[in-house]
């Protein structure tokens, strides 16, 4: 299915009002397009940057490290399952009472508890 075909379609599936909201954005920007002519990808760079800069590098190679998998719950996870196991704290039946005992909430600037 064409972009175009893909874009009637979807334009059937909405309701008049969207249907006039759609169109009044596609007229915007072909207006938009049509005075200001084509677009660059960088407005504010200089003209020809791409093609003076694109494999000017001449050291040696970049090279991006693997950075592994990124799994920051996980390994807690783990380690608050094996304190559990081992019963690293016994006493502590109630951890959301454990808690509230140990806050020390102090007073918000313009706002009281």
């Amino acid at each position: 299915m064409t972009i175009e075909e893909q874009v009637v379609a979807t334009l059937r599936t909405l309701p008049p009002e969207g249907q006039r909201e759609v169109l009044e954005l596609i007229t915007r920007w072909r207006d938009r397009s049509q005075q200001d002519g084509p677009r660059s990808p960088a407005p504010d760079w200089p003209p020809g940057l791409f093609e003076r800069t694109a494999g000017a590098w001449q050291g040696e190679p970049l090279v991006r490290e693997p950075e592994g998998e990124l799994d920051p719950g996980g390994r807690m996870a783990d380690l608050l399952e094996q304190l559990a196991a081992i019963q690293a704290l016994p006493d502590l039946t109630d951890p959301a009472r454990w808690e509230r005992d140990l806050r020390q909430d102090r007073e918000l600037p313009g706002r009281e508890l």
